[in-house]
């Protein structure tokens, strides 16, 4: 399974109610009629949490997911007349998309079956660290610890592979500045808090450092669409 993310940060002049209503019940039916779209989740953020690592040039509104079969479909999608149309509605609610295209690694399947409490991350690997040794470190270290802290409803690694910005353009790093993104899933913001502040949550926050330079976390509604 491809996963896009697109990073969006809204219009200034739009409000955060015209943002969400524009993209829940005018533009997430543009995506949807899209025919190689497999699956489409909004997520709308709530609030942009603080944390000592956290990058200060992160201004995001909503992460949108579009999820594909395979590359065969990614590609289709994108030469597609339906798909310009889709990008070009951009101009009515969206002051800048970052497009991710993503690998998922799912570490612990969510119980969509209960309400959740989602947290959401934007990481950036440190310089030093080299794409193959952060997705071992990652994939397998860092996900063993977390798997560890109590609490966890559901957890999805995106490795990012490609970057464009803006959409169709490639990026590197130094323009698109993200590695990676996290979605974590808890029962409430207390198991949340309960769960960061554990010893495996803290023995996580150590393994973290060793391999990341930024998490950027947010609190997030989201909406499974299709």
């Amino acid at each position: 399974m491809i996963l896009q993310i697109n990073v969006i940060r809204k219009k200034d002049e739009m409000s955060v109610e015209a943002f969400r209503d524009y993209m829940l019940n005018v533009h997430a039916a543009k995506v949807t009629a899209l025919p190689e779209v497999a699956g489409y989740h909004q997520n709308q953020i709530l609030v942009a949490q603080k944390f000592v690592m956290a990058s200060t040039n992160q201004v995001v509104d909503c992460f949108e997911f579009m999820f594909f079969e395979n590359d065969e479909d990614l590609n289709k999608c994108w030469a597609s007349d339906a798909y310009k149309t889709v990008c070009a509605d951009e101009e009515n609610y969206a002051a800048d998309v970052q497009v991710l295209v993503t690998e998922r690694h799912t570490v612990t399947p969510v119980h969509y079956e209960k309400t959740l409490v989602k947290r959401m991350s934007i990481i950036t690997r440190k310089v030093d660290v080299d794409f193959d040794k952060f997705k071992y470190e990652w994939y397998v270290n860092h996900a063993a610890f977390v798997q560890q802290m109590p609490g966890i409803e559901g957890y999805h690694q995106d490795l990012v592979t490609e970057r464009y910005a803006p959409r169709g353009r490639y990026a590197n790093r130094s323009k698109v500045y993200i590695d990676g993104v996290v979605e974590l899933y808890f029962e409430s913001q207390d198991k949340l808090n309960e769960s960061f502040s554990s010893e495996n949550g803290v023995r996580s926050n150590w393994h973290t450092r060793t391999i990341i330079k930024e998490v950027t976390p947010f609190l997030v509604e989201e909406h499974i669409i299709k």
